[in-house]
């Protein structure tokens, strides 16, 4: 056996420590090395999935705000149609956020042939929809508030454009006064086109109109919705508040109908194009509106089974109280004694050029 000297043994001990320590550091910079990777690995499978994932959520909230949109959309279109007396959708721009979004339409008046502007509709869809977004309150002045009830009708009230609010007068109400507002024709200027809401004495149908009245100067008709127990209310009554301290008593005045919550049948398309049968295209739209889930949904089916004009197929159907025309000076004056017509209020005027 060969023999090994202290000094022999301390020189193999210290070379295996070295020895150690090198593939101590080997094994650190091969763990270091591998945990590197494994943190760009899963690193690059969190992008991936990320990625994954937003496309698929992208994917997914188009597809949802698309179809709650569209379902928006077809609601307002057909409830324009059976309401906004001679008002019409123009062109529209559309806003989306996540899971929401919501789209802003212009509208017009079509007054004797010419455009005029009105004010812009806006409205919202989505899983997180809110219809008054973040609408807490509203205050207006009463000049620009709408009209409900007879004492209402004694002042003019206008939109946030200056433009006449137009009123109806129920006519199996007796009313104090009505609006004559085909007087003011007389100081007119000549250049001037003019729409008014005219109301009738009684139950017409659109054929009953069509023969009163010039059919180049008619833009819509006003359908009476409101069945006999909304008759009753419509009328002057006394309502009763019970409160803490005792019963109130309110003299509730007998109401007319702003042309903001009026329902009725346009006379031609948002291109100025007469319709062949009117009443056809108002059954149409009710009966689109009431397929879609929205906010106007009840109303809708309110109007269709008040009036019956869903079922009716025929121009015959009398239940008409009103109507909108619109045309010059010239045109309208001759109906300032028209037999058949009770109250009339001036909407939107302009020029003709």
């Amino acid at each position: 056996m060969e023999n090994h000297t202290k000094k022999e043994y301390k020189l193999m001990d210290d070379m295996y420590e070295v020895d150690d320590l090198e593939q101590e550091e080997k094994w650190k910079k091969i763990l270091k090395k591998a945990k590197t990777k494994s943190i760009f690995r899963n690193l690059g499978i969190s992008l991936l999935v990320f990625l994954l994932l937003f496309l698929v959520g992208n994917h997914v909230n188009n597809w949802l705000i698309d179809e709650m949109r569209q379902e928006q959309e077809l609601a307002t279109e057909a409830f324009n149609m059976i309401s906004a007396p001679n008002k019409y959708l123009g062109s529209s721009s559309r806003f989306e956020e996540f899971f929401r979004g919501y789209t802003e339409v212009s509208t017009y008046k079509i007054i004797g042939g010419k455009v005029v502007p009105t004010e812009l509709l806006k409205y919202s869809y989505g899983l997180t929809q809110d219809y008054r977004g973040d609408w807490t309150g509203s205050f207006s002045p009463a000049i620009l508030s709408r009209s409900y009830t007879e004492d209402d009708a004694e002042n003019v009230h206008y939109n946030e454009l200056g433009q006449r609010e137009m009123l109806f007068y129920y006519p199996f109400i007796k009313y104090d006064s009505y609006r004559n507002d085909l007087e003011l024709l007389k100081d007119m200027d000549q250049d001037m086109l003019i729409e008014v809401a005219l109301s009738l004495d009684g139950d017409y149908s659109i054929a009953d109109i069509q023969e009163m009245f010039p059919t180049q100067l008619i833009a819509w008709y006003w359908v009476l919705d409101l069945d006999e127990a909304e008759e009753e209310q419509a009328r002057a009554h006394l309502y009763i508040q019970e409160t803490e301290e005792g019963n109130i008593e309110h003299q509730i005045p007998n109401r007319v109908r702003s042309e903001e919550t009026a329902y009725g049948v346009k006379a031609y398309s948002e291109n100025g194009e007469p319709y062949e049968e009117p009443l056809n295209s108002f059954r149409r739209n009710l009966e689109m509106g009431m397929k879609q889930d929205t906010r106007f949904t009840s109303e809708f089916k309110r109007v269709y089974q008040n009036t019956g004009l869903g079922q009716a197929s025929s121009d015959d159907y009398e239940c008409f109280g009103g109507l909108v025309v619109s045309g010059s000076v010239d045109e309208l004056l001759p109906l300032l004694d028209h037999p058949h017509v009770v109250a009339s209020t001036l909407g939107v005027t302009t020029r003709k050029y």
